[in-house]
């Protein structure tokens, strides 16, 4: 307990500049937290996936006039069947495109009601390989028909 007092005392006497160096050690400490709770999380926000170890994204690179390329989350559409029938390891493969802006685009119902969203189009493969919690219907059979959709839950209840 003495230790703790003389601790105390001895660290705000002037002419040490103790506050600067617990200033310094609290900052330090933070910031390495918080760079360790980043990197596990960029680790493990996928995990939730069935084998995502085994899970992989192929991107392009796209140049547009004259700039330098820039990393492009989505390939041609025959890429996805064509690494799965040329590459042995490949188990499945699927693919999707964004309709309209990735941030979302603004559509009108038949009721002239004006709701927003975002459009993806994706193949019968995709809840195999990516799967989610459906509340209702068969994610797989609404994908192999044309002419259905998926509908998030929040997308739903605004409908």
């Amino acid at each position: 307990m003495n230790a703790f007092k003389l601790t105390f005392r001895t660290l705000f006497k002037k002419g040490r500049s103790n506050t600067i160096k617990v200033f310094s050690l609290a900052t330090g400490l933070a910031v390495g937290l918080t760079l360790i709770s980043k990197v596990l999380f960029e680790l493990s926000y996928d995990n939730f996936y069935p084998q995502a170890e085994s899970i992989y994204r192929v991107d392009s690179k796209v140049a547009w006039n004259n700039n330098p390329p820039e990393s492009w989350g989505q390939v041609s559409g025959a890429i996805a069947p064509g690494l799965k029938e040329s590459t042995p390891r490949v188990e499945l493969a699927t693919r999707y495109t964004f309709l309209g802006d990735p941030e979302g685009t603004t559509y009108t119902t038949a009721d002239k009601r004006r709701l927003s969203a975002k459009f993806i189009l994706a193949d019968s493969c995709f809840y195999r390989l990516l799967p989610r919690r459906v509340i209702a219907g068969d994610a797989h059979k609404a994908l192999t028909l044309p002419m259905n959709a998926i509908v998030s839950e929040s997308l739903a209840k605004k409908m």
